[in-house]
């Protein structure tokens, strides 16, 4: 009985390390159009910019002769607001000079998604959420789809 028990138990920890790791949780609405990666290049500055959005994460990649940065943080978006609005938040932040740093609070903006183009505009430094897609309402961001 006792040796029963012991097979029981081994069979029971070896089902658990051979189980599939589990599912992205679904997005669903506008998150789901936001999956993929995207694309700008700022013909002025010569700095190419790269978002990849995954599950609720965003990845955003900066690169020009000066340099490269990458910054990571989760995205929550509100469909319901007009205009549409976002908040990125627990965001991280590494240059090719520096090492990785947390940046506190949170980041607010907007939004307009248009098939393949995504039109981003986020708070100045007030962190007061832009009322429209301008330059002196926010940092505006054009982006276009480069995969799904």
């Amino acid at each position: 009985m006792r040796a029963i028990l012991l097979c029981l138990l081994c069979f029971g920890e070896l089902a658990l390390l051979a189980a599939p790791a589990p599912l992205p949780r679904l997005v669903k609405g506008d998150l789901q159009q936001f999956q993929g990666e995207w694309t700008v290049t700022d013909a002025d500055s010569k700095e190419t910019v790269t978002l990849t959005v995954f599950g609720n994460r965003i990845k955003l990649r900066m690169e020009s002769d000066s340099g490269k940065t990458e910054s990571e943080a989760e995205i929550a978006l509100e469909p319901g607001a007009v205009p549409k609005g976002l908040v990125v938040r627990d965001i991280t932040y590494r240059t090719t000079e520096s090492p990785t740093r947390r940046i506190e609070g949170q980041l607010v903006g907007i939004y307009r998604l248009l098939g393949e183009t995504l039109t981003l505009c986020l708070a100045h430094e007030s962190n007061e959420r832009p009322s429209d897609f301008t330059r002196e309402s926010g940092h505006l961001l054009t982006l276009t789809r480069a995969k799904r």
